[in-house]
């Protein structure tokens, strides 16, 4: 978690060096932090015909 636009750059500079040495590819996947999110589940049952409830 960063705080400020130089922390981002640096992080993104370090973190997608790292995946191309690791994985040949240095394409990252940034998510916003949420300091207290609320969690909301529902349950989805469906069968081979498509039908959901």
């Amino acid at each position: 978690m960063v705080h400020e636009e130089q922390q981002l750059l640096d992080a993104i500079a370090l973190t997608g060096e790292e995946a191309r040495r690791a994985f040949g590819n240095p394409e990252l996947y940034i998510e916003k932090f949420l300091g207290q999110p609320r969690h909301v589940e529902i349950q989805v049952l469906c069968d081979a015909y498509g039908n959901a409830v």
